[in-house]
C-alpha cells in the first residue's frame, strides 16, 4: 500500500507545514525537501524518489512553486522545483523559460501537420527541447512504474488548465488534482496554516484551524481531478 509524499521547498514556511502534514499521520505521510536554485537534473531526480517513496496506490503532492492557467484548457504552467527548473507548459508555453511543453509531441493543427517533436527530431536533432523532452519521457516513466494513484499540484490556478493537466495525467497514467484558485500560506507563529484564497482559515474556530495546519484544502468547487487511473 501506498503512502503520501509531499516534495517542499524551503521557503516561505511551505517546509514547515509540510512537517506539520506529514505529523497528523507519521505513519502514511513523509516529506522530501528541495531548495530554489536547483539544476534541473538533479530536481528531477529528487521528483522521482519521491514518486517512489509514494509507491504503489500512494499520492504525491508538488510544493514548489508556482502554477498559470491561460485563456485556453490547454494552456498553463506548473513547477516541479523551484525557479522554473522543471517548469511543465501547455500549448503555447515558451520553451525556455518554460523546461518543456507536455503537447511537443501533439500537432497542433489538422493534418498534414506535425508535432514540434517530429520536426526537430527530423530538422534539429541536437535541439535542447528534445534533450528536456527526454527527460520529461523519463519522469513520467517513473510515475508510471511507481504506479501512483495520484499527484497533487499545490499551485495557484492551474486547475483551471483542465487540458493540461488532462495530457500530464495520460502521459503519467495517474490521476492530477490541482486547485482554480489561488494557493495561499499564513504564517501565524510557530504552525503556518495553508488556504485558498477564496476560503482563509477562520483563526476564531479552533478546529477548523488545526485542519488548514495539516491538511489539504478542501474545497470541492475550486478543485478539479482528472485523469487515470479508473
Amino acid at each position: 500500500m501506498g503512502k503520501t509524499v509531499i516534495l517542499s521547498v524551503t521557503t516561505d514556511d511551505w517546509e514547515i507545514w509540510g512537517d506539520q502534514f506529514v505529523k497528523r499521520q507519521r505513519l502514511a505521510r513523509e516529506q522530501l525537501t528541495i531548495s530554489p536554485g536547483v539544476q534541473p537534473e538533479a530536481a528531477r531526480a529528487k521528483l522521482i524518489t519521491a514518486m517512489n517513496k509514494a509507491g504503489a496506490g500512494g499520492t504525491l503532492i508538488v510544493s514548489v512553486g508556482h502554477g498559470s492557467a491561460g485563456q485556453l484548457p490547454r494552456e498553463g504552467t506548473v513547477e516541479l522545483a523551484p525557479g522554473r527548473a522543471l517548469s511543465l507548459g501547455g500549448a503555447n508555453a515558451a520553451v525556455p523559460p518554460n523546461f518543456v511543453s507536455v503537447f511537443y509531441d501533439v500537432p497542433l493543427g489538422p493534418p498534414p501537420a506535425i508535432s514540434d517533436l517530429d520536426n526537430d527530431r527530423k530538422n534539429n536533432p541536437g535541439s535542447v527541447r528534445l534533450r528536456h523532452w527526454q527527460a520529461y519521457q523519463e519522469m513520467a516513466a517513473a510515475c508510471r512504474k511507481a504506479a501512483l494513484r495520484e499527484v497533487v499540484f499545490m499551485t495557484c490556478k492551474v486547475g483551471r488548465s483542465s487540458d493540461f493537466l488532462k495530457k500530464i495525467a495520460n502521459d503519467w497514467n495517474v490521476v492530477v488534482r490541482a486547485f482554480t484558485v489561488q494557493v495561499g500560506i499564513a504564517s501565524p507563529k510557530p504552525r503556518p496554516l495553508v488556504f485558498l484564497a477564496n476560503d482563509p482559515p477562520p483563526y476564531a474556530l479552533a478546529a477548523t484551524t488545526i485542519l488548514h495546519e495539516e491538511e489539504l484544502p478542501v474545497a470541492p468547487g475550486h478543485t478539479i481531478r482528472v485523469g487515470p487511473p479508473l
